[in-house]
């Protein structure tokens, strides 16, 4: 269920407390792996590989990891 804060995360999700908007997994993440990521999704050449950061993004804060090229 959509917020204005964000997006709700499925109760079968891999959080603990399924009601966590996917922006406060966002706002949790160090300020350099946010702009590196909004810069590895600017930077795709073209709109299918875009997409598919973009859903990479939307994945991991939905598993509350970091996107691929960022995890530890």
């Amino acid at each position: 269920m959509p917020s204005a804060s964000g997006f709700f995360v499925s109760a079968g999700s891999a959080f603990n407390d399924p009601s966590r908007p996917l922006v406060a997994v966002w706002d949790d993440w160090p300020r350099s792996v946010r702009r590196g990521t909004l810069e590895w999704i600017k930077t795709a050449r073209t709109t299918r590989t875009r997409q598919k950061r973009i859903d990479d993004v939307v994945d991991s804060a939905a598993a509350n990891r970091r996107p691929t090229p960022f995890r530890r």
